[in-house]
């Protein structure tokens, strides 16, 4: 967005224009996780990381949209 401040005379000779309306957009959202870290290590020597991801883009949880990630398997450290 460009703002500009303008005196009330500059303002008046500046031609009103009509606001278009939006037309809808398709847009495609991707999210990459490259690495985890400090995962804790719950009951046992290792741990199977996967993350689980919502997305809601309208508000309404009946349009919610959930991924998950591949599982990195017996992570001795918490990394993944």
């Amino acid at each position: 967005m460009w703002t500009e401040v303008v005196s009330v005379e500059q303002a008046n000779q500046i031609p009103l224009s009509k606001m278009k309306e939006r037309t809808a957009q398709v847009y495609e959202i991707r999210l990459i996780i490259w690495e985890t870290r400090d995962i804790p290590l719950v009951g046992g020597e290792s741990v199977d990381i996967f993350l689980k991801c919502t997305f809601d883009p309208t508000g309404w949880s009946e349009d919610e949209v959930t991924k998950s990630t591949d599982t990195h398997m017996n992570s001795k450290d918490g990394r993944g």
